[in-house]
């Protein structure tokens, strides 16, 4: 016999004391997600100072990995002139290659050389009812906080100018703006989180707390990029809703879940069970799951006896899986890899080489497992649309290899030679068509 035959029995008999206690488990539509977020970001040459573009872009990751699913979002850039961030916005968050895509798919060239924060703001304000319409549709959105803008500048309001001898006039009415900008926000029940972010002196503070104060935002500062990413987990706390669950036992009473990692509209017993295990494991982790019950309703005695020694049993046996996770002891993988299996998936991305001495800042194209089965770059699509004779189509896959790059229309290049139909792609590729280069990375680099 199979020395792990012990651990199937323990899975087994496990399964069925939840089937035999009867747990289900509904969640608040309000708590499960659908909050609506946009980023606004200062994109001006300070930014390439000090790590503070890349601590940015991590930041975005960061967040945007935390956020609940069913949330949208949007990416603004913003210097003389704002600028959508995203070849399509609002995106929703659903799987972790939809949020893979979203940030592998930012373009936040940091080159501009003013910093119109009221201009950024602005369109922020005329998009609204396309970036907030689920938080704008209702009555009381004010009351839903359904809906957040975060703001971040490593610097002061510098609004755009043409004739200097005017300027004086034009950054009162900037300055106005601005502040009018967050009271207008306040109405519609959308509050501004800005993040100041460099030496104190360089930034606008006392202005940024005005205008998100009375948005019913908060104002927060980074002295360095070293401090960003605590600066928004910090944030995240005060924007991301706690999904919330109801478990109902017996068909009666009750059972309280807060703070779920994740949480779907019918969640079945093995997501409990996974709760219970991201409790116990908490320390040392990021962002995991703790729940809180209350019981309030006793039972028959002999029911009551009965469901309280399944709850001890399973206490004490999630207790000892959980510690074992914690010290990462090899055998427990047999009780929490069936709750973690899901499909492998593999940053990949294209990055454009550029000719010598041209300097700009291109975005990345992300290609492979961007959340869909295949993704197309070239002629009519969102991607590399200036390729007016190319299309390529890049399928992703789900068990970890490299995607195949498929020639739709046009001729094109992998590795100095012409690719008549498909082909594997291999990392650091370099793929050409109509005079433009691209470099095919794999994993997370930059």
């Amino acid at each position: 016999m199979s020395t792990r035959m012990p651990f199937r029995l323990s899975a087994t008999l496990l399964a069925a004391c939840v089937l035999a206690a009867a747990v289900s488990v509904s969640v608040s539509a309000a708590e499960q997600g659908g909050t609506d977020y946009v980023l606004l970001i200062d994109c001006t040459g300070t930014m390439q100072h000090s790590g503070r573009g890349a601590a940015t872009i991590d930041a975005i990751e960061s967040f945007v990995g935390s956020l609940n699913e069913g949330s949208r979002v949007t990416v603004y850039g913003y210097g003389g002139q704002p600028f959508p961030a995203m070849a399509d916005y609002p995106v929703t968050v659903g799987s972790p290659a939809t949020r893979e895509a979203i940030t592998e798919g930012l373009s936040l060239p940091f080159t501009a050389n003013r910093t119109d924060i009221t201009r950024g703001l602005e369109l922020v304000w005329q998009e609204r009812t396309k970036v907030f319409s689920r938080a704008l549709s209702g009555v009381s959105a004010a009351e839903s906080e359904s809906a957040y803008v975060i703001l971040l500048t490593d610097g002061k309001l510098i609004p755009v100018y043409e004739d200097y001898a005017e300027y004086d006039g034009i950054y009162h009415e900037s300055r106005t703006r601005l502040r009018q900008l967050g009271r207008l926000f306040a109405e519609a029940g959308i509050p501004i989180y800005s993040v100041g972010l460099g030496r104190a002196e360089k930034v606008d503070g006392e202005l940024l707390a005005q205008v998100s104060e009375s948005s019913g935002g908060v104002y927060r500062h980074a002295s360095s990029s070293d401090r960003l990413s605590a600066v928004f987990e910090s944030l995240s706390e005060d924007v991301i809703a706690v999904p919330t669950a109801v478990v109902e036992i017996g068909g009666e009473e009750t059972l309280i879940v807060a703070e779920a990692a994740s949480v779907s509209e019918e969640v079945p017993a093995s997501s409990v069970l996974d709760g219970i295990v991201e409790s116990a494991s908490a320390a040392g982790t990021k962002r995991t799951g703790r729940i809180e019950a209350v019981l309030s309703q006793s039972f028959g005695d002999l029911h009551s006896q009965v469901y309280q020694a399944i709850i001890g049993v399973l206490g004490a046996v999630m207790g000892f899986v959980a510690l074992g996770v914690h010290k990462r002891q090899p055998w427990t993988n047999f009780f929490v890899k069936p709750l973690l299996q899901k499909e492998i998936r593999v940053k990949g991305y294209l990055r454009r080489i550029l000719p010598e001495g041209v300097i700009a800042a291109p975005s990345n194209i992300p290609i492979e497992n961007p959340g869909l089965g295949a993704l197309e770059i070239g002629a009519g699509t969102n991607y590399a649309p200036e390729l007016n004779k190319t299309l390529i189509e890049f399928a992703g896959t789900t068990d970890g290899s490299p995607p195949v790059l498929r020639v739709l229309m046009g001729s094109v290049m992998v590795a100095d030679e012409i690719v008549e139909d498909a082909r594997v792609l291999v990392d650091g590729d370099i793929i050409e068509c109509e005079g433009k280069v691209y470099e095919y990375l794999r994993g997370k680099r930059r």
